[in-house]
Order: structure tokens, then C-alpha cells, then sequence
């Protein structure tokens, strides 16, 4: 079963996915299991497989999970930037979280906002939430204000999300984007004819 997921979230990663060195906390508290009658550990399936599709879509990924059965988002998200590889930094973090922090609530923005200030990095944050119904989409609890939040039920939803908001929250990363999709481009340069009229 794993070695099927394993290839189906192979066959799924994202082409041209805007980022090569990528850490990822993935959210085991017990929200994390959905409603028991509608969507029983549904939430944790669509984050653990879009946590494979992100891996399966960079170069080199970071895993750290919560502990425990509260959330604790805070502690996980000190872990992955203790295990972060200095010569390959983190270009973007994923967060895969319902956003129900409860240890305590708030605590993950603060820890964000300080080391962005005491870091100087500017590094794009995502929070990934699980949906399981259209309706989930506007309810998605948003950890803070550094960080982007994106609802989805399949992975294929990440790129297009993160093409919307990249001009605004990673701008170098959108002019890079450009100047590439330019240079592999198959339109060619052609000199105007001057007509005499």
C-alpha cells in the first residue's frame, strides 16, 4: 500500500515547482483526524499525501512532525530550523496544518514573526490546510500574519495558489520565475521590417 501512494505521489509532484530545498511540518494532533462520521482521518491522509507530493516536487525536503496530542506547532516549526542544512537553506516552509493550535493559540505566529526579525530572512511561509468540503474552504483558521494560507483537498492546488500570492509575498523568487519561463520560451527575437509609407 505505501510503495502505491509512494508512486501515485510520484506520478502526482508538481513540474516546476518554485522551490528546491523546502521544510515541512506536518501536524499529528488529534484535529487532525477529521469528524468521526464525515471525514475520519481524512484531513491527515490529504496532508500526509501532499507532504509526499511536495517531497517527490523538490530537491531536498526536511520532515518534522508534531508530538504529542495537542498542537504544537511552535516546537515543531523550532525543530525543522534546527535541522536546517546550511549549505542548502530553506527556500520556503510548509506548515500542513488545520490551524487548531491549542498550545497556546498564537504561539506559532510569535515564534515566526521573531525569527523573521532576529533572522533578517524573508523566507515565504505556507500554511497548508486539509479540506474535506467546499464549505471547509472559508472556515481554514489562519496561523498569522506571516504566513500565506492555502486550503486544498489535492496537491495539484498548491502551484496555482502559490503562482496568485508569489508577486507579493517572494518577489525575487516570481522575477526568477519570469526570467526563466522567458529563456525556455520557444518564441524567437525577429527584427521589425520598416515599412515607408
Amino acid at each position: 500500500m505505501k510503495n502505491a501512494i509512494d508512486k501515485l505521489a510520484d506520478k502526482k509532484k508538481i513540474t516546476g515547482f518554485y522551490y528546491d530545498n523546502i521544510g515541512i511540518v506536518i501536524d499529528r494532533s488529534n484535529s487532525m483526524k477529521g469528524n468521526k462520521v464525515e471525514s475520519k482521518n481524512t484531513p491527515r491522509a490529504i496532508a500526509d499525501f501532499t507532504a509526499r507530493v511536495l517531497s517527490k516536487s523538490t530537491k531536498n525536503t526536511v520532515f518534522v512532525e508534531t508530538d504529542g496530542e495537542t498542537t504544537d506547532l511552535a516546537s515543531a516549526f523550532i525543530s525543522l530550523l534546527k535541522k536546517e542544512n546550511q549549505s542548502k537553506p530553506y527556500q520556503a516552509i510548509f506548515i500542513l496544518t488545520d490551524g487548531y493550535e491549542n498550545a497556546y493559540d498564537g504561539l506559532t505566529n510569535e515564534v515566526i514573526s521573531i525569527y523573521k526579525a532576529e533572522s533578517g530572512k524573508d523566507m515565504p511561509i505556507y500554511q497548508i490546510s486539509p479540506i474535506t468540503s467546499a464549505e471547509m474552504g472559508a472556515d481554514v483558521r489562519k496561523l498569522g500574519s506571516g504566513v500565506v494560507t492555502m486550503a486544498i483537498n489535492n496537491p495539484v492546488a498548491i502551484q496555482p495558489q502559490i503562482q496568485a500570492r508569489l508577486l507579493e509575498i517572494d518577489t525575487k523568487r516570481w522575477l526568477e520565475n519570469q526570467v526563466l519561463s522567458i529563456s525556455e520560451s520557444s518564441v524567437k527575437r525577429i527584427n521589425k521590417l520598416k515599412v515607408n509609407a
